[in-house]
Protein backbone atom coordinates (compact mmCIF):
# COMPACT_ATOMS: atom_id res chain seq x y z
CA UNK A 1 0.00 0.00 0.00
CA UNK A 2 3.14 2.47 0.86
CA UNK A 3 4.74 1.94 -2.06
CA UNK A 4 1.29 2.09 -4.20
CA UNK A 5 0.93 5.83 -2.20
CA UNK A 6 4.74 6.91 -2.92
CA UNK A 7 4.72 5.92 -6.56
CA UNK A 8 1.50 8.10 -7.08
CA UNK A 9 2.85 11.02 -5.69
CA UNK A 10 6.03 10.51 -7.46
CA UNK A 11 4.11 10.64 -10.64
CA UNK A 12 2.01 13.63 -9.55
CA UNK A 13 5.04 15.75 -8.57
CA UNK A 14 6.45 14.77 -11.98
CA UNK A 15 3.28 15.98 -13.65
CA UNK A 16 2.97 18.94 -12.00
CA UNK A 17 7.40 19.34 -12.52
CA UNK A 18 6.78 18.82 -16.61
CA UNK A 19 3.92 20.78 -16.45
CA UNK A 20 5.77 24.00 -15.04
CA UNK A 21 8.29 23.57 -17.06
CA UNK A 22 5.81 24.08 -20.63
CA UNK A 23 5.42 27.98 -20.30
CA UNK A 24 5.28 28.51 -24.54
CA UNK A 25 4.29 26.38 -27.25
CA UNK A 26 3.78 28.10 -30.89
CA UNK A 27 1.41 27.08 -33.42
CA UNK A 28 2.90 26.32 -36.54
CA UNK A 29 0.66 29.05 -37.99
CA UNK A 30 1.29 31.80 -36.00
CA UNK A 31 3.35 34.49 -37.34
CA UNK A 32 6.25 35.82 -34.89
CA UNK A 33 4.90 38.42 -32.60
CA UNK A 34 6.26 41.06 -29.68
CA UNK A 35 4.59 38.22 -26.98
CA UNK A 36 6.63 35.66 -28.79
CA UNK A 37 10.19 34.56 -27.23
CA UNK A 38 13.24 36.28 -27.91
CA UNK A 39 14.97 33.17 -29.61
CA UNK A 40 11.88 33.81 -31.58
CA UNK A 41 11.61 37.17 -32.72
CA UNK A 42 16.05 37.53 -33.07
CA UNK A 43 15.55 36.66 -36.91
CA UNK A 44 12.57 39.00 -37.96
CA UNK A 45 14.60 41.71 -35.53
CA UNK A 46 17.64 41.66 -37.33
CA UNK A 47 15.81 41.69 -40.55
CA UNK A 48 13.58 44.56 -40.03
CA UNK A 49 16.54 46.31 -38.09
CA UNK A 50 18.65 46.18 -41.38
CA UNK A 51 15.66 47.11 -43.60
CA UNK A 52 15.75 50.41 -41.06
CA UNK A 53 19.34 51.34 -41.83
CA UNK A 54 18.92 50.43 -45.23
CA UNK A 55 15.78 53.13 -45.27
CA UNK A 56 18.00 55.70 -43.31
CA UNK A 57 20.52 55.26 -45.24
CA UNK A 58 18.73 56.22 -48.54
CA UNK A 59 17.10 58.88 -46.65
CA UNK A 60 19.88 60.39 -45.98
CA UNK A 61 21.88 60.13 -49.45
CA UNK A 62 18.66 61.17 -51.35
CA UNK A 63 17.54 65.28 -50.05
CA UNK A 64 14.79 64.78 -52.17
CA UNK A 65 13.01 61.69 -50.83
CA UNK A 66 10.71 62.41 -48.07
CA UNK A 67 10.84 60.24 -45.11
CA UNK A 68 7.31 57.61 -44.11
CA UNK A 69 4.86 59.04 -41.89
CA UNK A 70 4.24 55.65 -40.98
CA UNK A 71 7.97 54.36 -39.86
Amino acid sequence: MRVVALACTLLLVLASAVEGAVTYVKPHWQPVSEWSPASDRAAAASAHSAAMKKYSDLLEANPRMKPCVYC
